[in-house]
């Protein structure tokens, strides 16, 4: 009785792997399974755990698979947790579980979240993921080395590591605040990744939404949340890599820059930190700077025919008065 109801006696977990009592929004409801008799093949235990068993042991299995399908909820792998063991196995999963996300996936552009990604990430992490380990098993070392490696390939999923890792307007985890030391070794990834390659840079960023680019910046610049205020010289070297990335696709570039702009004008506060935008764009190379302005000029342009494109729908919605456009979601 105490397994199937532990709210019984209040020492024992409330979340025991198949309890009747455990709370709906963390396990499948297994009272509504015992009466009605019938449980559908996708939300069998006994399927979840078989893959489980077979990816800890190195047999064939499609645990990773099922998980980014959504045949294999990330909580049910969190909720039969002792089958794998503890937090440094969950890192090798993680890792892999990204690994595939980069390797197999075209659409996820489309998802707020990776399936299963919340969940893994708060396996893998464990509870004393900050702590120095000799051995290198440091899960912020694994998540600076995934950042890196998904900057190449698919910022929005560099994005989810850094926003998860270090949510915004929050207190960063030590070694990701100003000149932290893996904030700097993503940064000088990112840098490598980008300079003088714009295809590359277009791939990765056609790849996500336009915000991408501009959230990745403000986490990792030296004054993290605060872009504006920061010194245009440490991003010179991306404004170069974006005027010629122009040359190839004006309008995926210039989404990017409309976002930039958007954001400085929205939460700058002097006349300086406004024209951050501006002054990144400035170079003494004339055919760069002439690119620069061509280039800030189309992102104006796209936020100026957003805003008449929104108050076209309010004012058809009946909200005559309003003109205020939408944002672009993180």
């Amino acid at each position: 009785m105490v397994f199937l109801f532990p709210g019984l006696k209040e020492e024992k977990n409330a979340h025991v792997p198949q309890g009747v009592g455990v709370n709906k929004n963390y396990a499948p409801n297994y009272w509504n399974r015992l009466v009605r008799e019938q449980v559908s093949d996708q939300d069998k235990d006994q399927k979840i755990m078989k893959e489980m068993a077979a990816w800890k042991d190195g047999k064939e299995n499609r645990l990773v698979e099922n998980i980014v399908d959504g045949n294999i909820q990330g909580e049910a792998v969190s909720r039969f947790s002792t089958l794998l063991g503890d937090y440094r196995i969950y890192r090798d999963l993680f890792e892999e579980y990204i690994s595939y996300l980069l390797d197999k996936q075209t659409n996820l552009h489309t998802e707020m979240r990776p399936r299963g990604f919340n969940s893994l990430f708060r396996q893998a992490e464990g509870s004393d993921q900050y702590d120095e380990i000799p051995d290198g098993d440091n899960f912020q070392e694994i998540v600076a080395k995934l950042i890196c490696k998904s900057l190449r390939r698919y910022p929005k999923l560099a994005n989810y590591l850094l926003k998860t890792w270090w949510p915004e307007k929050d207190v960063p985890i030590p070694g990701w605040g100003s000149g932290g030391k893996w904030a700097q070794k993503v940064w000088q990834a990112m840098k490598e990744a980008y300079s003088n390659d714009p295809d590359t840079l277009l791939n990765a960023l056609r790849s996500g939404a336009p915000p991408d680019l501009f959230n990745i910046m403000n986490r990792l610049c030296n004054q993290p949340g605060l872009l504006w205020q920061t010194s245009v010289d440490d991003w010179k070297w991306l404004a170069t890599v974006l005027v010629k990335a122009s040359e190839i696709d004006i309008t995926s570039a210039a989404a990017r820059i409309a976002i930039l702009i958007e954001e400085v004008e929205k939460n700058g506060n002097t006349d300086t930190e406004k024209t951050w935008v501006t002054r990144l764009f400035e170079n003494e190379d004339p055919e760069l700077k002439e690119g620069g302005e061509r280039l800030l000029d189309k992102g104006l342009q796209l936020l100026k025919n957003r805003s008449a494109n929104e108050t076209k729908r309010l004012k058809m919605l009946g909200f005559a008065s309003s003109t205020q456009p939408t944002s672009y979601p993180d």
